[in-house]
């Protein structure tokens, strides 16, 4: 979980907030098919994905850019980037959030809407994502914490991977 200072302190970034941040930030740059999935009950790897295209290298960076701008303002550094140069595929990884920011033809290509087929659809409309602040709601759900063992096993704070 994540913490940026606000009005009244520190304020806790949690999964769920963060995949929508992401969201917002991907369609305020007019990506399209913005996906979040729920994978924490498939994988280790994260909690959310966010899966997004742009029509062009230019509106993929674009998106990228501004889902960094938008997390690091919210107290949230990416643990990997890859794929900027060229910008084909770009994955953001924030540990608890993996985002995929696809041109079109690479997402059709690798099919990771079908692979992930089985994770659970969170909702995400514009009129919703235009609302949205970086402060999250008090309902907001937390995220959980991850194991720090390389296969997923009982101690807690790293990635399971």
């Amino acid at each position: 979980m994540a913490s940026h200072s606000g009005p009244g302190g520190v304020i806790e970034v949690g999964s769920h907030h963060k995949a929508l941040l992401c969201a917002k930030a991907a369609y305020e740059k007019k990506a399209e098919q913005i996906r979040v999935l729920n994978v924490s009950a498939l994988t280790s790897l994260a909690e959310y994905f966010v899966l997004c295209s742009g029509a062009s290298h230019r509106q993929v960076q674009a998106v990228a850019e501004a889902v960094d701008k938008t997390l690091a303002e919210a107290g949230c550094a990416p643990l990997s980037v890859e794929g900027a140069g060229h910008a084909n595929w770009i994955l953001m990884d924030y540990t608890d959030v993996i985002v995929h920011i696809f041109q079109t033809e690479m997402r059709e290509f690798y099919g990771l809407d079908q692979l992930w087929g089985d994770a659970k659809k969170v909702k995400v409309t514009g009129a919703q994502l235009n609302q949205l602040t970086l402060e999250p709601p008090k309902h907001a759900p937390a995220g959980r914490r991850r194991s720090a063992h390389p296969l997923g096993g009982p101690s807690t704070g790293g990635r399971g991977r």
